[in-house]
């Protein structure tokens, strides 16, 4: 992610073409938690001109690193389980780590996740910048919709339901709707 890609007053972040999964350029609304995020974030600049990734500690290139990060969030998420069956009365050493998961993943639960919110299938992957989802062959051909105040709509309400994963809150059994069509 690149901050001349981030537009924190549109609310957008504009992967280009030639850095997308299908060489189509991707605007992803950005729900209220990822701006909280990215505005706490430190600009960090070496060297002349304005600092360019979002995610770096150098300045020059991106963050790196992440098999490395990856295990210190798996040891931290077997602890936090382990915890959680103490408090439950469970034995702490049954409890293992999910096995053969990766950071792509996160894909794939945020797509069951918006799904499970009621969002519909062509609004999950247009989110995902999928072209070959559910609007397919003739209609694929015809129908040129770029449905961004659905996925605005459909992110919003996952950063709420994480939101309130987060705080411990819990479950709605409501569904949120807004004025966007979903």
């Amino acid at each position: 992610m690149r901050w001349q890609e981030v537009d924190l007053t549109a609310k957008t972040w504009t992967i280009p073409k030639e850095r997308s999964k299908n060489a189509m350029a991707h605007e992803i609304p950005l729900p209220n938690a990822a701006l909280q995020i990215l505005e706490s974030l430190p600009r960090v600049a070496i060297g002349r001109g304005a600092p360019d990734f979002v995610f770096t500690t150098t300045g020059r290139t991106p963050a790196s690193g992440y098999s490395k990060a990856k295990e210190r969030f798996d040891a931290a998420m077997l602890d936090a389980m382990r915890r959680e069956a103490t408090e439950r009365g469970g034995d702490p050493e049954k409890i293992t780590a999910p096995e053969n998961w990766s950071l792509h993943d996160l894909r794939r639960t945020a797509a069951s996740g918006t799904a499970g919110l009621s969002i519909a299938p062509h609004v999950v992957e247009a989110v995902l910048n999928h072209k070959s989802g559910t609007i397919k062959g003739v209609a694929a051909v015809y129908n040129r919709y770029s449905y961004s105040a659905e996925k605005r709509a459909a992110l919003d309400a996952w950063g709420r339901h994480i939101e309130r994963i987060v705080r411990g809150a819990p479950a709605l059994n409501i569904i949120e709707l807004s004025s966007a069509r979903v």
